[in-house]
């Protein structure tokens, strides 16, 4: 019911402000069909419709009802309070995942409203999940630490939803969830857009999200820390799942990539920067990609000594949690400024106008949003940058 109550306030929060207009106090009603997107699969009449009713001033959830499912998959609510304040959301929890309606109902105008609903059957198999897109972002490098961004396009081409095995570990084995690879030695993996920072835990390899992955197209982004010795660092890493296409961007005068697999094709811009980009297409599932970067900032000082055990540490501390990989942080900020959380939001925007800058040109984002959404980002990435020290 949490993750259930969590998506009704993510929803809640789509919904503009109420305005006043006079409205009938209970004559409101929803209805709708519940449709079971898998194929073959009956209607899932042991199934309830929950509808949660929410305060749009406190956004603060008032009641919730349920409803149950017909044999032809229609259900309904009647005596349905349309004060001005009110919004409903609704949900049917189908095999342990929420799907909710496309959008919040506001009663306040038309007292009629209606939420058709698309479950789908779970499955514990990752065998119809591809990369459509998987692009590796050397976003900044200081001598010995380098600043990475991982982000996408993951497609559940199947009509079930994964759902990750035992997905909390509570078995004592690690859980069975999406697996995102990650370079050998990379360090404090969080996540930045597509999934939620609670379902992103260790993996063998990389990291894995254990939330459900609905059948469709999922973008996501992470950001990590890799440390290096010397002048070049290795980035290659198993990529776990087939993708359409793999790049990896280097930032113009920066680095230099060496690889057998990925042929370089030119130049993109994200964010305010110019990158080479360097691409392979249809990598198989579980397939090692190769890549080197050579002419990186020399790596030096008492942050190179530490640097040293962590790359050597790297990947077993990915596999041991969390708590590790706190403990190697702490020991590099003595060593190193705190990040603040001006240069935090920095990275986010620059995130942020990377990965709109890819969707604008995969034709993904129509040109006046596009324009838009870039141009805020920009403004206030350039008030940070004026007022870093």
């Amino acid at each position: 019911m949490t993750r259930v109550l969590s998506l009704g306030v993510a929803m809640l929060a789509l919904l503009l402000a109420a305005t006043t207009v006079a409205a009938e106090p209970n004559d409101g009603t929803i209805d709708g069909q519940v449709i079971n997107g898998t194929a073959d699969a009956g209607v899932p009449t042991g199934d309830e419709v929950t509808l949660l009713v929410f305060g749009k001033t406190d956004q603060a959830q008032k009641n919730q009802l349920t409803a149950p499912i017909d044999a032809d998959g229609h259900y309904s609510f009647a005596g349905l309070d349309r004060s001005p304040d009110n919004v409903y959301v609704v949900l049917v929890d189908h095999g342990g995942v929420a799907y909710p309606g496309l959008a919040p109902i506001d009663l306040e105008r038309d007292a009629a409203g209606h939420a058709d609903v698309q479950v789908f059957d779970s499955t514990a198999s990752d065998a119809d999940i591809r990369f459509e897109r998987l692009n590796l972002v050397v976003a900044s490098t200081d001598p010995g630490l380098m600043q990475l961004y991982e982000m996408g396009a993951i497609v559940n081409a199947g009509d079930r939803t994964f759902v990750p095995d035992d997905p909390t570990g509570s078995s004592g084995a690690l859980g069975h969830g999406l697996r995102l690879g990650l370079p050998h030695g990379a360090l404090g993996a969080k996540v930045q857009a597509g999934f939620s920072d609670t379902s992103l835990s260790p993996a063998p390899g990389g990291v894995q999200v254990t939330e459900p992955i609905m059948p469709g197209r999922h973008e996501f982004a992470l950001s990590f820390r890799m440390p290096y010795t010397g002048t070049s660092a290795d980035l290659g890493f198993k990529v776990p799942y087939p993708a359409t296409t793999f790049n990896i961007y280097v930032p113009d005068g920066g680095p230099r990539l060496e690889s057998d697999r990925l042929t370089t094709r030119g130049r993109a811009n994200m964010g305010t920067r110019s990158f080479s980009v360097a691409t392979s297409d249809n990598v198989a599932g579980n397939d090692s990609v190769a890549a080197r970067l050579a002419d990186l900032p020399q790596a030096g000082g008492e942050l190179s000594t530490l640097q040293i055990g962590l790359a050597g540490l790297g990947a077993l501390l990915v596999v041991v949690g969390l708590g590790a990989v706190g403990f190697s942080l702490r020991a590099r900020r003595r060593a190193r400024p705190v990040v603040t959380p001006s240069e935090r939001e920095r990275q986010r925007l620059i995130n942020r106008l990377a990965t709109l800058d890819e969707r604008f040109e995969a034709g993904q984002i129509a040109a006046a949003d596009y324009r838009n959404a870039r141009e805020q980002s920009k403004q206030r990435l350039v008030e940070l940058t004026r007022s870093l020290p």
